[in-house]
């Protein structure tokens, strides 16, 4: 997967940087939020005499629900990068192969284990061989489902055939917590929700991967000698430029921006001392109403100023001005993405953790 983190890589991306952590945060929730209500739904009448009935149709029709519902959920928020609405679809067939087939498989081994076949909540297990074996039996329906997801994206990105992976990835991410309490459980008694709640990995860890998707059309990449220009790849020096730059930018300000002109929107780019400011506009608009802003009085324009880049580094920020009076700055170089995922994963299963415990105390 290409992870950039230069502007002239970066604006390539689907995923803006500075957009990464809202977008992942939003994708994660939306998909943990469809699991919830799905669980709710699929617990109510007539699913639960469904359940009795016939447990194995059940599993196909409650997967077929769930997958429609977190595709749609998940398609509300791709939707202004991925318009078309068959990804739906695909999870849709994803969710029902993967929970045909856990059911499948949970069958034949609580038959092994417990000598009994318990479809309901709360079962235990301590055998890690156990939680493994269910895990390695989803692997094909992962593959099938990642690559229906990756037929709906090839139209919209670069080559990215190992998206194919990313559920059998995540797949095996997740077994990681699992194995681990599966283990403690040796030694203390844990609630097998606790093993269950870990599988909620699987959003973060695709929206993360949407962050390394780059765009199939190469139009509106920017070629200027300021977007080429090398990058500062440190993430606290770069933020420590972008609350000089807000700071300067907010004294000089005094004017209110008429509505009628819109948002205005600059590439900027700050020298390692921040005494060097340069912007170039990113578009018309923007470019012919640069004196409303308070930018060329700290900054050059690149367009106008013979400038010699050639051999400097510079932080470049997405710099928009607002009606009335509103500046924001954006860093291109944003919040490292490993630095996200390691966040991410931790916080994700500690999440769970806490909520599994909580539901313990409640019970």
């Amino acid at each position: 997967m290409p992870i950039s983190y230069s502007f002239a890589n970066a604006q390539r991306l689907v995923i803006k940087p500075f957009d990464r952590l809202g977008f992942i945060s939003l994708y994660t929730f939306v998909t943990v939020a469809s699991i919830f209500a799905t669980n709710f739904i699929t617990e109510q009448p007539p699913f639960i005499q469904l359940w009795q009935q016939n447990p194995m149709q059940y599993s196909i029709i409650s997967g077929l629900v769930s997958g429609t519902v977190m595709g749609a959920a998940q398609w509300l928020i791709l939707r202004r990068y991925f318009p078309n609405w068959q990804w739906i679809l695909a999870v849709a067939v994803g969710m029902t192969l993967s929970s045909t087939l856990q059911f499948a498989f949970n069958q034949r081994f609580n038959e092994l284990l417990f000598g009994v076949v318990d479809h309901f909540p709360g079962t235990r297990t301590t055998s890690v061989a156990a939680l493994t074996a269910i895990y390695m039996a989803l692997l094909g329906a992962t593959v099938i489902a990642g690559f229906l997801q990756w037929y709906i994206l090839q139209a919209y990105v670069a080559p990215a055939r190992w998206w194919i992976l990313i559920p059998l990835f995540t797949a095996l991410v997740g077994i990681a917590p699992l194995i681990l309490v599966a283990i403690a459980q040796q030694h203390i008694s844990l609630p097998f929700a606790i093993l269950m709640n870990a599988t909620y990995l699987y959003p973060a860890i695709q929206a993360i991967a949407f962050c390394c998707l780059h765009k199939k059309s190469e139009q509106n990449i920017r070629q200027s000698a300021l977007a080429t220009a090398p990058d500062i790849a440190n993430f606290w020096k770069t933020q420590a430029l972008a609350k000089k730059l807000y700071a300067s930018l907010t004294q000089l300000w005094k004017t209110d921006l008429n509505s009628s002109i819109g948002q205005l929107s600059y590439l900027v780019g700050v020298n390692p001392n921040g005494f060097s400011i340069i912007f170039e506009p990113m578009d018309t608009t923007s470019a012919n109403n640069v004196e409303l802003t308070p930018l060329t009085t700290i900054a050059s324009n690149l367009n106008e100023a013979d400038l010699k880049l050639e051999g400097k580094t510079f932080a470049k920020f997405q710099l928009l001005f607002s009606p009335p009076g509103v500046i924001q700055i954006f860093s291109w170089r944003g919040i490292p993405l490993v630095w996200l995922s390691v966040g991410v994963y931790i916080a994700t299963v500690a999440i769970q953790y806490f909520l599994a415990w909580f539901q313990l105390g409640r019970g």
